[in-house]
């Protein structure tokens, strides 16, 4: 029997999350460049603050100041 893997949604939202974003001077962890694209996203309850997700303007890579 072949298996079809089943189409999940990015809950993060997907190729478009970081359309529109704002730049701000943040180390990578990766490559130490200064500048990063940002977003604010509410990744668990109301009562606490939101998630700040950020992507490196130079080699793309994606953290949070969550972790």
């Amino acid at each position: 029997m072949k298996l079809t893997p089943k189409k999940v949604d990015d809950v993060l939202g997907g190729e478009d999350a970081m359309k529109n974003v704002d730049k701000t001077k943040e180390t990578c962890p990766e490559c130490a460049h200064e500048w990063a694209f940002f977003r604010m996203q509410q990744t668990r309850s109301a009562d606490e603050a939101a998630t700040r997700f950020y992507t490196c303007e130079k080699c793309s890579h994606i953290w949070s100041d969550a972790s």
